[in-house]
């Protein structure tokens, strides 16, 4: 065999390059979830995402007012703040008094 088939041939039947994975996965898996479950609202923006707590929540909001989160890493502990909360007993002075 010559050395230009040779060539040829490991070209034609090089593997395909591995993907790159996403290094977000595991992180925007676990919030979506998390926020299923919950009703925790994701909203993506360009860029970013905000995340909202579950309609008629009736505690103070643990992200006190801030909402935005650059990547998923902070999505993710944005619907844990509310999860948390959502399946602990909070302390009654974190709960919102309906005026």
């Amino acid at each position: 065999m010559t050395k230009s088939l040779a060539r040829m041939l490991t070209a034609t039947f090089r593997p395909e390059p591995a993907r790159r994975t996403d290094p977000h996965r595991k992180h925007r898996e676990q919030a979506k979830r998390l926020a299923k479950l919950h009703g925790v609202e994701i909203e993506q923006l360009r860029p970013g995402y905000n995340v909202w707590p579950p309609r008629g929540y009736p505690y103070a909001d643990p992200c006190e007012g801030d909402h935005y989160c650059h990547d998923w890493e902070e999505v993710l502990g944005a619907v844990r703040c509310y999860t948390d909360v959502l399946e602990g007993v909070p302390s009654e002075a974190s709960r919102v008094d309906p005026a």
